[in-house]
């Protein structure tokens, strides 16, 4: 495959990669299938448009995620930044799976963050969907 572009780019399709029918990834392939409706592009595309960076100091992680936006309002930019942040937990929830880490702190964290997630949704639907105050 090496140099054939074209079989890398079928290899790393976001199916061939990530099971559709895995309750584990099946919510990210939907991301994904998001992703592609805006972008069409195949997840290792989508994964280089996306400036990001990941180090650890001690025990301490520091993720960093970075999305160009054009022409955009504030609705636009929280909606695609809690988007993005979803994409962020459900990707560590396939890295917890596949490294087994069930039962361990980073697991707990990880549910945490998914309820906060799905807090700030809630809070923050008034300015990202404005449409839903009319409904």
């Amino acid at each position: 495959m090496s140099g054939d572009a074209k079989k890398l780019r079928n290899a790393t399709a976001t199916k061939a990669i990530l099971p559709a029918d895995d309750p584990i990834t099946a919510p990210l392939v939907g991301s994904m299938e998001f992703a592609n409706s805006l972008t069409h592009a195949n997840f290792v595309s989508f994964a280089n448009r996306a400036g990001h960076s990941m180090s650890m100091t001690g025990t301490k992680w520091s993720i960093s995620i970075g999305l160009d936006f054009y022409r955009t309002d504030l609705g636009s930019f929280i909606r695609m930044s809690l988007w993005f942040l979803r994409v962020m937990e459900r990707v560590l929830r396939v890295l917890a799976a596949s490294f087994n880490l069930a039962d361990c702190d980073w697991t707990n964290d990880l549910q945490k963050l998914r309820a906060y997630l799905d807090q700030l949704y809630k809070e923050l639907d008034a300015i990202a969907n404005p449409l839903h105050q009319n409904s």
